[in-house]
């Protein structure tokens, strides 16, 4: 038989684990919920659009001159200082088996002597961002656009992006930026 105070002793230990259920139950229940498939929780909503950085400008750029001969600058989705590198873009997709096709592109505001990008695929972990997979490095001469795409074979059930460094140069101005495109679960 147990003693009779074996019961009050007992009381503070039910209690604990009482409430370390509950607050398990509530962070459990507060973790966004995993879409059909994934293996993680989704990345942060702030990781669903796509956002541009500037690059960085060297040699002397001019902001050219209108017909009057006043200075004017194209702007730029990167920088409006930026006198050649308009805009980039970068897109992911998968056709399914974890085939992953992945692209980008670069403008410039008017053909320049070089026009480049290149491209990182990066997979959620569930915390953090990681690079998997590359892309070769383009180039055209004598161009306003360059656009290329490639595929690679990831595993299936997690979430995708794609990063894009886009480059031009021209007259001597080199201006680069970067895009990082919005995420996509792999299924």
């Amino acid at each position: 038989m147990y003693p009779k105070n074996y019961r009050i002793r007992k009381l503070p230990f039910i209690m604990i684990g009482l409430i370390l259920t509950i607050l398990m139950s509530a962070a459990t229940a507060s973790a966004a919920p995993k879409e059909h498939g994934a293996k993680t929780s989704p990345p942060p909503i702030s990781d669903s659009v796509t956002r541009y950085f500037p690059g960085t400008t060297t040699g002397s750029a001019t902001s050219g001159t209108d017909s009057s001969g006043n200075m004017q600058s194209m702007g730029s989705d990167f920088d409006p200082n930026h006198q050649y590198l308009a805009t980039g873009n970068v897109t992911i997709g998968s056709p399914g088996n974890g085939n992953i096709h992945y692209s980008g592109s670069t403008y410039a505001s008017v053909i320049v002597d070089s026009i480049s990008i290149s491209l990182t695929v990066q997979r959620w972990t569930g915390s953090s961002w990681v690079d998997v997979a590359y892309s070769p490095f383009w180039v055209r001469f004598d161009s306003p656009f360059i656009g290329e795409g490639t595929d690679t074979v990831q595993p299936r059930g997690y979430y995708y992006r794609v990063i894009g460094y886009h480059s031009v140069a021209h007259n001597g101005v080199t201006e680069n930026g970067t895009t990082v495109g919005s995420y996509y679960l792999v299924n």
